[in-house]
This record gives C-alpha cells, structure tokens and sequence, in this order.
C-alpha cells in the first residue's frame, strides 16, 4: 500500500512582517521618550545654525543704520565755491556731479538736496547777515512760520524769512525792506559794492533745528566775539542764484573772464542722503568702495572757471 508524503507548510511573508512590527512597536514604547529628546535636539541645532547668522545680519545692519542716523554721517556732501555765479554754469556742473553720484553710490540713495550759502555780509556795525539758500518746496514741512510766507521766486527784492530772536534783534517786521552790500573785488583787487534789495516776507523757526535736513545749518543768531553778531536768513534757491547771477554781470560789466570776482567766494553745497533703511551690512563694503570711488572723482573737478572752483 502507497503511503502518503505530507510536506510542511511554509510560512508567508506576512507573518515575518507582523513580526517586525510587533518587535519595532515593543521598542518604540520603550524608546520613545528618547527618540523624541533626540528629534527635538536635532531641530534645535538646525534653527540655531539657521538662526545666529541672520540674527548677526540683522543686530550688524540695525548699529550701522543707528550709526550712520546722525547729522552729518547721514548723507554725502560735496563743497564747491563760486567766484561768480551763471546759473547755466551751475546747472552743468551739477549735472556732473549727479552723474558721477550715481555711477558710484546711485543704488544707497534717498534723495538730494542743493544749498547756495552766503559768507557773512556786513550789515552795520557789528551786525552780519548769512544768506542760507534752500528749495523752500522741501523746507515747507520742516518749518513753522509764525507770520508772513516763506521767500518767494520773481520780484525785485530778494525775499528772506528770519527767526524771531533776528526780528527782535535787528527791529524787522515783515514786509521790511533792506539793502544789504555785497563786496566783490575788481580786476585790479579795488572793492566794489553791490547792493542786494532784500524784503522780509516772513518770520519762521525751524520744526527741529537739529534735524537732518538742514545739514548742520543754523538760523539761530549766534555770536562772533569781537566780529559781532551773525544772523542767518532763509532764502530761495532760484531766486538767490538769480540775484547774483545778476549782480555778476554788472560788477564784471558784462565780461565773466576779466578778473572780477566775490571779495569772498559764495559756497556752493550738493547733499546727497543715503537710502538708511534699505542699508544692510551685506552691502557695506560695496558703499565704502563706492565712497572712496566718489572722492577721487570729484577731487578738485568738475570746474567751470569762476564759477565752480575749488570741488571737495
């Protein structure tokens, strides 16, 4: 008789991955605290790798901000001096001085500002006036007037605004009318006078006199020891450059080259405001390179003989 052959079952796949499972989960409740202690250090260690460079970006680019947020250390001045004015002449050059601006620090700037600045001009005895030029359209929200209008462009009198302390000072009021000397000297050094007509169209303080916008001007009187006392004026731009522009032309009688000129030049201020709060550290070393850039190009140039001498 045949006797029957039985084979043993194998055992499927599923049972070995039942297994497994069994097995991992055993350890996993064993282990799971540890594990979590593990994943948590790990993405601890990422954000703080993540994180320290950026916040050293962030804390380095705040100080420079802060640092650079002063008067004076907020913008780039460029200092001309003219010896007479054509407004043409101006106008040039400070089409020149945009270009190179632009060429080496365009990308970190906020604006610009121009400012024509008289010498001191005698005015009587122990009593000196400083014609202080600015856009009166930009000055407009950084002033309070207290009476009269700011100067304004056209007219046969150079309009000023004075603070209170000149006012009371020098006994103005507005619509007061003056004629202050201005000195040039002739082609053979004689000094000659042009009177500028002035008018006081109105009587002003500053919002905040140490305010960036101003660039370090002053229109508070201040005191000169034995020269007296100096009393700054605010004056439109347009129409100041006007009035010497004009006043060159006659003192010179027509002829620009001859020799005469300013007794003392009239200053000639190109203000260039950087772009803070976009400024960050990454780009600090691109803005002092385009800063020294800068100082070597406009060194002594763009010049326009007597017109603008003297750039720094």
């Amino acid at each position: 008789m045949a006797r029957s052959q039985q084979r043993p079952l194998r055992q499927g796949g599923f049972s070995r991955v039942a297994a497994t499972v069994t097995l991992a989960w055993w350890q996993f409740r064993l282990t799971w605290r540890l594990l979590l202690v593990v994943g948590a250090g790990v993405v601890a260690a990422v954000v703080l790798v993540c994180a320290v460079p950026l916040y050293s970006q962030v804390a380095l680019s705040a100080g420079l901000r802060d640092a650079l947020n002063t008067p004076g250390a907020s913008s780039v001045t460029i200092h001309s001096e003219a010896h007479l004015i054509s407004q043409p002449a101006t106008e040039k050059v400070s089409e020149q001085i945009q270009q190179m601006v632009e060429q080496n620090i365009g990308p970190f700037l906020a604006g610009s500002q121009f400012s024509a600045q008289s010498p001191a001009l005698s005015f009587g005895q122990g009593k000196l006036f400083q014609l202080l030029g600015w856009s009166i359209g930009d000055a407009n929200a950084h002033v309070q007037l207290l009476t009269g209008h700011l100067p304004q462009n056209g007219g046969k009198n150079l309009e000023i605004a004075i603070t209170p302390q000149t006012a009371a000072d020098l006994k103005l009021r507005v619509g007061t009318t003056l004629r202050l000397p201005l000195p040039f000297l002739d082609s053979l050094d004689n000094q000659v006078l042009f009177f500028i007509p002035l008018r006081v169209s109105g009587i002003f303080q500053a919002s905040e006199p140490g305010e960036s916008f101003w660039h370090g001007a002053n229109f508070t009187p201040q005191a000169l020891g034995q020269y007296g006392k100096l009393y700054p004026a605010l004056v439109s731009n347009n129409s100041y450059l006007t009035t010497l522009a004009a006043a060159s032309q006659v003192m010179s009688h027509g002829d620009t080259q001859n020799g005469t000129s300013f007794e003392n030049p009239t200053d000639l201020y190109w203000y260039y405001n950087l772009d803070l709060a976009h400024l960050d550290i990454d780009h600090l070393a691109d803005l002092t390179t385009g800063l020294n850039n800068l100082l070597v190009s406009v060194s002594d140039q763009p010049v326009a003989q007597p017109f603008v001498v003297n750039t720094t």
